[in-house]
């Protein structure tokens, strides 16, 4: 394919991803938003942090813990993002939220944050007799941790870590991956 080919190519299918996606989809190059360089790889389109169910895969508490939900929690919290919400599931009951998107403690377009604040957070629990277990492990450590500001990080194109913003150099990380 000559040159000229692969370049008309590759700009129509950087527009269908723009018309889909947002501007955030074509990525590459320098500039754009900052940051830690995992928000532009090549050849993957990020998932959307928007409007996207995020399923809960690892709560890292230290360097020594593996990560892994207890097996009868595995897959029971899923979260979706929205422009200031935040809401989801637990196999104990809904989550709600506000949440507030920003880059260096500024707010900032969700497409471009590097961070979250969550705030107004509610975990109420209405489903007692399915909370129990590693259930009821998990809906502590959710209830405990989200609060606050994170660092949105995306290590893959379908997974999002959400570290806490603390001075602690093990910080506790929230790993997602999306639906």
């Amino acid at each position: 394919m000559s040159s000229k080919l692969k370049t008309v190519s590759k700009a129509m299918v950087c527009l269908g991803l723009v018309a889909t996606l947002g501007l955030g989809a074509c990525g590459g190059g320098s500039g754009g938003s900052g940051g830690s360089g995992s928000r532009n790889r090549a050849n993957a389109v990020e998932t959307p942090l928007l409007k996207t169910t995020w399923q809960l895969s690892g709560i890292y508490l230290n360097p020594a813990d593996p990560g892994a939900l207890p097996q009868d929690a595995a897959g029971t919290v899923e979260i979706v993002f929205g422009q200031s919400t935040i809401a989801g599931i637990s196999a104990c009951g809904p989550i709600r939220g506000q949440v507030e998107y920003l880059i260096e403690n500024q707010p900032a377009r969700p497409e471009e944050a590097t961070a979250i604040r969550f705030q107004e957070m509610d975990f109420s629990i209405t489903d007692a007799e399915n909370c129990i277990g590693g259930r009821a492990y998990v809906q502590e450590k959710i209830r405990t941790l989200l609060s606050g500001d994170f660092l949105i990080q995306r290590p893959g194109a379908d997974s999002l870590a959400l570290t806490a913003a603390t001075t602690n150099i093990d910080a506790p990380v929230l790993r997602w991956v999306s639906r």
